[in-house]
């Protein structure tokens, strides 16, 4: 995970985060987590993000554009 670290990627919006502290879900097209700051409106859609920090249980991204 860690050589993602900088990239650009395209993932799937699935769900709020459990935390409920405004994060939300998605899965990149190999099925890598990535928790990212966003709305309920982007559940269902393709984004791409920038990711910013890695850990044996996924990533952590910001939003960069909605494809």
């Amino acid at each position: 995970n860690l050589k993602l670290i900088g990239n650009k990627m395209e993932i799937l919006v699935e769900s709020a985060a459990r935390k409920g502290n405004g994060d939300f879900l998605g899965r990149t097209k190999c099925f890598r987590k990535v928790l990212f700051p966003g709305h309920q409106d982007l559940v269902g859609e393709l984004i791409e993000v920038d990711i910013q920090e890695a850990n044996p249980g996924g990533l952590r991204a910001t939003p960069s554009s909605l494809f």
